[in-house]
């Protein structure tokens, strides 16, 4: 078997630091140990303040030093990094910290016991009564809230949802910790709307009380559209052992499930007085946000900047557009300031954060201050993406701060003057038909993958470093990806595609169509390389077509159901597009298809007949085939042998005619097997060429 590496360097968003590679040479690594050694040691040295903005800054400059670091190399499969096996080493201990030096001694001793196969008598025993709690986090209702609402100022609305549910995952987490007194160091993962952490045994005594405050904070500003389910699981040392953890996991995941199909079951009375007793008013039409769709209150007059027209919006739909949707873009640093929690009024987004003790502050790339709506106890800036050598982390006066990376995919088409491009605009750069590409994404069987992919080799240090390698993918590299710049019009998608989602293991990305295939394609071929080609590891996809002012919520539902026909095919790590159902190498032939038929067609070179007699052969073989499914041969092979000779025999363009050529070797050789890729391919290309009438952009 070949290994192949990470390399030893900082962590930065650059295929040479995040693909793995041949072992370097030993020289080259003591030269690159040396060197993430003294950068280690200068961010160590920052004064923060307090001990807790200590740890988080430590463990932020472990993330970006020592993300590559095996933890063991020597008698060890050097596949743990340094900061994974650190940070959960931290976790564990803080989950222990609550046992006498005795009772943790004589743990320790079983351990070993049990390590050298020496067992002693009470070893068993010690070894499978709960040491610690593993507790899951789950927010509900993440698509819904996000994709449910008007076409109205949707390209400032929808990354602006997104972003603030990160945000909200990320306070609520907060405040979990804060009420269990726990450190950062004891989350083991956060992204996409979910979150687990290690806490000590006695964290079982609160838990029903953080999971009851939570929905109500939750139900105040949200009412029924987001809900919090936690679920715990008792974890003995035993549990502890390679090969045993996943087993502590799916107790958590049953758990975390049945708090799923019970919501609100916590607050009893209280949840029907706050849902089903009427209210003093209801129903009027002029309270209702143009947004959102729910009624409020607290509605403001706004026309979008083009429009004279005039709507009502909501306070939270107001700061969903415009302070975080208009200035993400903008943004490179997010100040997270901590506060005590405290009771608000449903308002807007800040509102609702600091309900759980967060206040959130966006800075610019020049910024130099973080200022705070109050005075925070401690902060922590993230910086969004990789800091060139002339930036700096912002300063919060007079605060406690650390500083993290916490990558972003934060890619939204803009204007020279700073405003976001609409859809409809965006559907207008498109090629051929004026239509966008809605993109959706995710890794097959990924809880599959945790539960069983690390076989006997399962350890908490090893799933901590799978979710953190899986997103670092999902929320770096694919900035990368979604950012590509090329020479040609159909690779080129500086400034064109619209992320409205990319976390955890999924994504959701909107553009141009004609961008949206090779962008797929990308996005496969590099996670495959990202995983050393594993071939267990995979994605699928499937992409939608949508004009500019289709609703924001049908078209995440079509491309929903594009990526269920991926899933759906044998074995998945597959592409639904126009229709069919492709696995990725085989979509890669079509694409090759389309583009020797588009060389054809493109610029009236050659005969557009090719297209539709590709398309009509297609369809007769298919129908043939629905009614004999064991029929090998039909009148579409030597239909499409004459009529493609035809074409060849009347063609004077010598280039077009060796494009036709090719075309009717490759369907004589495959005897036309293959001829539903060549319909795909045709159908691709007429769409490419067609030119659509205004009045049907």
């Amino acid at each position: 078997t070949d290994f192949h590496y990470l390399p030893l360097k900082s962590l930065s968003l650059e295929k040479e630091t995040l693909f793995a590679k041949e072992v370097e040479s030993q020289n080259a690594q003591g030269d690159a140990y040396d060197a993430l050694r003294v950068e280690l040691a200068a961010a160590s040295k920052l004064d923060t303040g307090d001990d807790e903005s200590y740890l988080e800054n430590l463990l932020g400059a472990m993330q970006r030093t020592t993300w590559s670091v095996p933890s063991a190399y020597y008698h060890s499969l050097p596949d743990i990094s340094l900061y994974d096996h650190s940070r959960m080493t931290s976790a564990l201990a803080v989950a222990l910290a609550e046992k006498t030096p005795a009772e943790i001694e004589k743990l320790h001793g079983a351990v070993q016991h049990q390590f050298w196969g020496k067992l002693e008598k009470g070893d068993d025993a010690l070894l499978n009564e709960p040491a610690l709690l593993l507790i899951g986090g789950d927010i509900s209702g993440v698509q819904n809230f996000i994709y449910t609402i008007s076409s109205k100022q949707a390209a400032k609305t929808l990354r602006g949802r997104s972003f603030y549910l990160q945000l909200l995952t990320e306070a609520i987490l907060r405040y979990v910790l804060h009420e269990l007194e726990l450190p950062y160091t004891n989350v083991i993962y956060s992204g996409g709307g979910h979150f687990f952490l290690l806490a000590p045994l006695s964290a079982k005594e609160k838990f029903d009380e953080i999971q009851k405050n939570v929905s109500r904070k939750l139900l105040k500003h949200h009412g029924t559209a987001l809900y919090l389910a936690l679920g715990k699981s008792e974890v003995s040392a035993m549990d502890l052992q390679e090969g045993n953890f996943p087993v502590a996991w799916n107790r958590m995941y049953s758990d975390l499930n049945r708090a799923k199909k019970q919501k609100y079951t916590e607050l009893g009375a209280e949840f029907h007085e706050a849902v089903f007793l009427p209210k003093e008013h209801g129903g009027n039409q002029e309270k209702i946000c143009a947004i959102c769709g729910t009624e409020s209150e607290n509605l403001k007059k706004f026309k979008d900047d083009d429009s004279v027209e005039e709507y009502k919006r909501c306070a939270l739909c107001a700061s969903f557009a415009e302070d975080f949707g208009k200035q993400l873009p903008k943004t490179l640093f997010v100040g997270i300031g901590f506060i005590e929690p405290k009771e608000n009024k449903r308002e807007d987004a800040f509102s609702a954060l600091r309900e759980f003790g967060v206040m959130v502050e966006l800075a610019p790339k020049n910024e130099s201050e973080i200022r705070f709506r109050e005075k925070a106890e401690r902060a922590v800036i993230w910086a969004l993406d990789d800091l060139k050598k002339e930036q700096s982390f912002p300063t919060v006066k007079d605060v406690p701060t650390a500083h993290t990376t916490r990558y972003t995919v934060n890619s939204i088409p803009m204007h020279t003057n700073d405003l976001p491009i609409d859809f409809d605009e965006l559907k207008e750069k498109s090629e051929g038909v004026y239509r966008l590409g809605v993109l959706r994404m995710d890794v097959d069987d990924l809880g599959k993958i945790f539960k069983d992919g690390l076989g006997d080799l399962a350890s908490l240090s090893r799933m901590a470093t799978l979710s953190f390698q899986t997103t670092l993918f999902f929320e770096g590299w694919l900035k990368k990806i979604c950012e590509k710049e090329g020479k040609e019009k159909d690779k080129n998608r500086k400034n064109r595609i619209y992320a409205v989602y990319a976390g955890g293991d999924d994504l959701f990305l909107i553009g141009p169509w004609n961008l949206m295939p090779s962008l797929a394609q990308d996005i496969a071929n590099d996670w495959a390389e990202y995983t050393g080609h594993n071939p267990d590891i995979h994605i699928s996809g499937g992409v939608a077509f949508i004009g500019g002012k289709y609703p924001v919520y049908q078209a995440a539902d079509d491309a929903e159901k594009m990526l269920n026909e991926a899933k759906g095919k044998t074995g998945k790590n597959a592409f639904a597009f126009l229709d069919y159902t492709w696995y990725w190498d085989e979509f890669a032939e079509i694409n090759k298809n389309f583009e020797l038929i588009r060389g054809i067609v493109e610029g009236d070179k050659g005969p557009k007949a090719i297209m539709q007699t590709l398309r009509e052969l297609t369809v007769q073989k298919t129908d043939s085939l629905e009614k004999d499914e064991k029929l090998l041969f039909g009148p579409w092979i030597w239909q499409g042998m004459y009529r493609i000779m035809r074409m060849i025999e009347r063609e004077k363009n010598k280039e077009v005619k060796e494009k036709l050529q090719k075309i009717q070797t490759n369907r004589n050789k495959e005897n036309y097997k293959n001829l539903e890729s060549w319909g795909t391919s045709a159908r691709w290309a007429q769409v490419y060429t067609r030119k659509s009438k205004k009045e049907n952009r």
